[in-house]
């Protein structure tokens, strides 16, 4: 009884020693802090557009104590970066005490005000600990834009000068044309997006693309869907044209009422949260693009609407969740539907990536589809199934042919025929130097 009453005292003992250590300050000035990153780095900003909020962790890496004298910004209340310092929004607090091997956040918002000229802006977060001082750099770079506000423009001539920025739905009249020329980015805000009455024509390139994407330009946003609702065509707007465009990240990329129609050409759709093409009593014309990564459908088609797609790849690898429904959607038995040379698959649990009403009028000429269902007699010609196009990661949305891929050399050599305008690829690779053309927007290039 004894012996367990000394054991219990002397482990007391050395746990109240040990407690005591863990209640000293290292006043040592030789004390450094380490953070979860070395630089706070916002990438680009539009001008006045607030950030997301980045988080930095600070660590005592001690076995001690550690009193931290103060934390700040360097320009104080001159600085355009805000901080929330341990629950504490200021810009200097004092005297806080981090235990041994414990950490605190500090949270880190900008706004780049419009009135600023210089296109990088800097600060630091400053720490002392027993006079020793660190600093952490805050960064931004600002970007200016045309700062579209209104519902309705006059100025119909858009260029590459600066990017444009929708803060509101923007209408594009009947009557209007909208005429966009190369190297143009168009960002759009949460819940924003553009309504086309009139028509859009597009003249993009392939060394320089339009672009229509969300209006988060941080590193992190890149393929995230649903950031804005879309592009959407109104009863009669017709003739609309896109070249070398690229639409991503919205609600429905692009969206057709009845009676609209449209002709898209050597671009890439794609990061939507429903589709990239949604449309209904239309008459469309796809070809020498991608059209994938969508949360539902890539192409919903429906109604009295006449729908041509040549040498498109059309593919999934949904990141966000898991995918229940096809790649293609076709509803109605008046839909008159054609693929060639195309390519329909994706990498989820979907089965089958086309559903379509038996009655509708579809031809799927030379494709490669991911299917478990027979496709009823009369609606396609030279199809393949139950095989993978091997694309070289579509992970990483490279829907570009493996070198081993069974997509290589078969497609239909009279399309090119037919159509001058699939004699080259999206990325302008002839498809007649070798036995055929390949399936899909790309053609397999082969250096010598």
């Amino acid at each position: 009884m004894l012996q367990n009453s000394a054991k219990l005292t002397f482990f007391l003992f050395v746990f109240g020693l040990f407690s005591c250590v863990k209640d000293e300050f290292i006043t040592d000035s030789s004390v450094k802090l380490k953070f979860s990153r070395d630089t706070v780095n916002f990438d680009t900003m539009f001008y006045s557009i607030g950030s997301t909020t980045f988080r930095l962790k600070v660590f005592n890496p001690y076995e001690k104590k550690v009193k931290i004298s103060s934390i700040s910004l360097l320009k104080k209340e001159n600085s355009i970066f805000r901080v929330n310092i341990n629950g504490l929004s200021q810009t200097e607090v004092f005297d806080i005490e981090l235990d041994a091997k414990d950490s605190l956040y500090i949270f880190v918002e900008v706004t780049v005000p419009v009135e600023k000229t210089s296109f990088l802006e800097e600060d630091a977060l400053i720490f002392e600990v027993n006079k020793n001082r660190q600093e952490v750099p805050l960064m931004v770079f600002g970007q200016d834009a045309h700062f579209i506000k209104t519902k309705k423009i006059n100025d119909l001539e858009w260029n590459n000068e600066k990017p444009y920025l929708i803060c509101d739905s923007l209408i594009i009249e009947k009557n209007q044309v909208l005429r966009i020329s190369e190297g143009a980015k168009i960002y759009f805000q949460k819940h924003c997006c553009l309504v086309v009455f009139g028509k859009i024509i597009i003249e993009g390139t392939k060394e320089n693309p339009v672009v229509f994407q969300g209006g988060r330009l941080e590193k992190m946003y890149t393929d995230v869907p649903g950031q804005w609702d879309g592009i959407f065509f109104k009863n009669g707007s017709k003739d609309n044209f896109f070249k070398h465009v690229e639409v991503k990240n919205a609600i429905i990329g692009l969206d057709f009422e009845k009676n609209t129609s449209a002709e898209i050409a050597n671009s890439v759709i794609q990061h939507n949260g429903v589709a990239s093409i949604w449309a209904d009593s239309s008459e469309i014309c796809v070809y020498n693009s991608v059209l994938a990564d969508c949360g539902k459908y890539v192409i919903s088609l429906s109604g009295n609407g006449k729908y041509e797609f040549f040498h498109c790849t059309i593919a999934n690898d949904w990141y966000y969740g898991m995918r229940r429904t096809p790649n293609v959607k076709i509803d109605g038995k008046n839909c008159s539907v054609f693929f060639g040379n195309s390519i329909i698959y994706g990498e989820d649990f979907v089965t089958s990536e086309i559903s379509f009403d038996k009655e509708a009028n579809l031809m799927l000429n030379y494709c490669l589809l991911k299917t478990d269902s027979v496709i009823p007699q009369g609606k396609s010609v030279s199809l393949m199934t139950k095989v993978s196009p091997k694309f070289v990661d579509i992970a990483k949305y490279n829907f570009q042919l493996d070198s081993l891929s069974p997509a290589m050399n078969k497609g239909n050599i009279e399309l090119l025929q037919k159509h001058s305008f699939l004699e080259f690829d999206i990325n302008g690779n002839s498809r007649q130097l070798d036995e055929g053309p390949d399936l899909g927007a790309y053609e397999k290039f082969f250096k010598n």
